[in-house]
C-alpha cells in the first residue's frame, strides 16, 4: 500500500519560510529570519521568472503587409506627380485656387440664398418611403415618383432634402433625374450643410457625384456650415488622396487659369437674399396626392389619373360659373333696355330729391 501513497508536490515557497508566515499569521512574534537566506533567494527567483525578454521587431512581415505596400505605392505616386497627398483636401484646394487666380474666401451658407424656406409641396413630397428607394438604389421607381409631379427638392422640417440624401448615398443617376425635373443644388439644411457637404461625407469617395455638383456650381466648395466647416472638411482621412487626385485632374475644367490675375484673387459673389422659396414644378400634384405618392400609398400612374380627373372637374365647374355670370349679365342688359332716359322726367327727379336731407340747399323743380 506504500506505493499508492500520493506524493506531495513541493511548494515554490520553502517549508522554513512557510513556517515563518504561519507563525506570523497566528499572532506569534518572529525575531529570527528564516535559515539559509531562503527569503531572499525566493524573491530573486520569482522576480527573474516574471521578467519578459525583449523581442526584436520582425520586419520580415512588412513586405506582405497590404497597408505598408499601399503606403509605399502612395509615396511613389506622390514623388512622381509632385503632389503632397498627405495634406487635407481643403488645404490643398485653398493653395490651388490662389495659384490659379481665384478666391479662397469662405461664406456662411445660412446667410446666402442657399438658405431657402421650404414650400408646402416640398414637405408633402418627403417621406421615409422615398428615402428607402434611395437607400436601396431603386432607380426605376424613384424616377417614376419624381416624374409624377412631386417636388424634386422634397425636404423635411430641418430642410434636409432628397438632394442631400442622394448625394450622401452617391446616387449619380438619381441626382441627374432630380436635376432634369427642376431640382436646384443651391440649398442647405438648417445647419448650413449643402449637397456637396453630404457628397464629401459619403462612406466611399463619391467623385462622380462631386463632378456633377461642382460643375453645376463650384461656389459650393466655399460654403461653410454653422460650425465653420467647408465641404472638403467632411472628407474622411483615408480618402484624402482620392480627393486630391480628383481636384488635380479637374482643375482646368473647374478653375482655368485667370490671365493677369495670379496675384489678386478673383472676387466671389453670391446672392445674400435668404428665405426664398423654390417654385413648384409645372405638373405639380396636389398636396394630398404628393403625400400619398411619396409614401408609396399611390402609384405615380394613379396619382396622374386622379390629378387629370380633378383638373377636368375644376374646368367644368369653372365653365358653369362663367355661364351663370353671362346669363346674369344678359338679364341686366334686358333691364337696362326696358329703362330709358325718356321715362325719367322732372317729376321723378323731384320725388328722388325729396329723399335728400332738408338741410341741403337745392332747388327742387315743381316746388
Amino acid at each position: 500500500m506504500a506505493g499508492n501513497t500520493p506524493v506531495s508536490r513541493q511548494s515554490r515557497i520553502p517549508f522554513t519560510l512557510q513556517a515563518v508566515f504561519l507563525a506570523s499569521n497566528r499572532g506569534k512574534e518572529v525575531h529570527k529570519p528564516p535559515p539559509e537566506n531562503v527569503g531572499s533567494r525566493v524573491f530573486k527567483k520569482n522576480w527573474f521568472l516574471q521578467r519578459k525578454p525583449k523581442q526584436k521587431k520582425d520586419t520580415s512581415k512588412e513586405e506582405g503587409n497590404p497597408k505598408t505596400s499601399q503606403n509605399k505605392k502612395a509615396e511613389k505616386r506622390k514623388v512622381e506627380k509632385g503632389i503632397d497627398k498627405t495634406l487635407p483636401p481643403q488645404q490643398y484646394l485653398d493653395a490651388l485656387l490662389k495659384s490659379r487666380g481665384y478666391s479662397a474666401e469662405k461664406i456662411e451658407a445660412l446667410k446666402t440664398s442657399y438658405s431657402k424656406t421650404p414650400s408646402p409641396l416640398q414637405k408633402a413630397s418627403y417621406d421615409v418611403y422615398l428615402i428607402g428607394l434611395v437607400r436601396k438604389n431603386d432607380v426605376d421607381n424613384f424616377k417614376q415618383i419624381v416624374e409624377s409631379g412631386i417636388s424634386p427638392n422634397a425636404c423635411n422640417d430641418y430642410k434636409e432634402s432628397i438632394v442631400h440624401t442622394v448625394c450622401r448615398r452617391s446616387r449619380k443617376e438619381m441626382l441627374e433625374s432630380l436635376l432634369e425635373h427642376g431640382a436646384t443644388l443651391q440649398v442647405c439644411d438648417d445647419y448650413g450643410r449643402t449637397p456637396l457637404h453630404d457628397t464629401c461625407w459619403a462612406p466611399e469617395p463619391a467623385l462622380d457625384v462631386a463632378q456633377v455638383v461642382i460643375k453645376a456650381d463650384a461656389r459650393m466648395l466655399h460654403m461653410i456650415d454653422a460650425r465653420g466647416d467647408a465641404p472638403l472638411n467632411y472628407v474622411r482621412k483615408e480618402h484624402w488622396g482620392d480627393w486630391i487626385n480628383f481636384l488635380d485632374e479637374h482643375k482646368d475644367d473647374f478653375w482655368p487659369v485667370q490671365e493677369g490675375a495670379t496675384e489678386v484673387a478673383k472676387d466671389l459673389t453670391v446672392e445674400t437674399t435668404t428665405g426664398t422659396t423654390i417654385p413648384d414644378p409645372k405638373n405639380a400634384l396636389t398636396l394630398d396626392l404628393a403625400k400619398m405618392v411619396a409614401a408609396g400609398r399611390l402609384t405615380p400612374e394613379e396619382a396622374k389619373y386622379l390629378a387629370s380627373v380633378q383638373k377636368d372637374d375644376d374646368r367644368e365647374s369653372g365653365s358653369e360659373e362663367d355661364d351663370d355670370d353671362y346669363s346674369d349679365d344678359d338679364d341686366d342688359d334686358e333691364d337696362d333696355d326696358d329703362f330709358s332716359d325718356d321715362d325719367f322726367d322732372d317729376e321723378d327727379m323731384a320725388v328722388l330729391l325729396t329723399t335728400l336731407p332738408v338741410t341741403a340747399n337745392i332747388d327742387i323743380p315743381g316746388r
